[in-house]
């Protein structure tokens, strides 16, 4: 009898076990917000002095993707995140701490990651693969600040009294692959009834390539390889019916090249950029 009853006992836990890693399944997600920009650029140059500029506005952005499940040990995961709809960042510079002009600038943020997830357990993972980001930077409505200065146009010093800047744009494209790796935490299977349910990663981000352009200097390139990318991100949602869940996100990112890179006498300066985002984001898995 004791024989049978440990039998069925030792049944009961694997059925418990095996329904826990069945309820620990993949998902995919999608949702929508609002992403705060702050762009700043940093160089120094005999002729100039030090030159700083700085950009700040928020725009609305979109996020998606899909957590798979391969094994007990083995997830992976695709998320995509881009600028919805760029609107007009207010762009101040200066130099050597005094005003010296003002452009406005568009800035599109597209990222994707395709990470690799190394189980500890089902909520807790260590994270690893490759990501992407593709970011563009559209200046135009350079105005002066000092009548009797010169404007700054991508680094170079163009006259009043020779050029009009009206209708002037110029764009600056930046396309860069990372390594990635980090730390991923999921509280609970997606849309467990009666269940908040939390997401938590920290990654850290290592450029392998990079490729920077301008249209204001054709034939110039850069692929400097100095800097990183650091990713905090959050979530918590609540399941309103079977297999879906709907929650808040949030997300910091701090991007950072360091040191100035010339090109044919072309300085890229010193960058950062930073991203706050959050909003509504929707999570399902409608298999039984």
């Amino acid at each position: 009898m004791k024989k049978n009853l440990l039998i069925l006992s030792l049944a009961g836990m694997a059925t418990v076990l095996s329904a826990e890693s069945k309820f620990f399944d993949g998902y995919s997600y999608g949702g929508i917000g609002f992403e705060n920009t702050t762009y700043q650029e940093s160089g120094t140059s005999a002729t100039y002095g030090h030159i700083k500029s700085k950009a700040t506005g928020t725009s609305p952005v979109y996020t998606t993707g899909n957590l798979v499940r391969v094994n007990d040990k083995y997830d992976f995961s695709l998320d995509f995140s881009s600028t919805l709809l760029a609107r007009e960042l207010s762009e101040t510079w200066t130099r050597n701490g005094a005003a010296l002009q003002s452009t406005n600038m568009d800035v599109t943020i597209n990222s994707m990651r395709l990470l690799g997830h190394y189980k500890l357990d089902d909520k807790n993972r260590i994270v690893f693969g490759p990501s992407y980001s593709l970011n563009s930077f559209k200046r135009f409505n350079f105005k002066d600040t000092n009548p009797n200065d010169t404007y700054l146009v991508n680094g170079v010093s163009i006259p009043l009294n020779v050029d009009d800047t009206d209708g002037l744009l110029t764009e600056e494209r930046v396309a860069t692959l990372f390594a990635t790796f980090g730390y991923w935490y999921e509280s609970a299977p997606v849309a467990t009834p009666n269940t908040f349910r939390f997401k938590l990663n920290a990654l850290c981000s290592q450029p392998i390539w990079n490729s920077a352009s301008n249209t204001g200097f054709e034939g110039v390139s850069f692929s400097s390889l100095s800097g990183y990318k650091m990713d905090i991100n959050g979530y918590v949602g609540y399941p309103i019916m079977k297999g879906l869940e709907l929650g808040m996100f949030v997300g910091y990112q701090y991007q950072r090249k360091i040191g100035d890179d010339k090109s044919q006498g072309i300085v890229w300066p010193d960058n950062t950029l930073q991203t706050i985002q959050a909003g509504l984001l929707a999570s399902w898995n409608f298999r039984d």
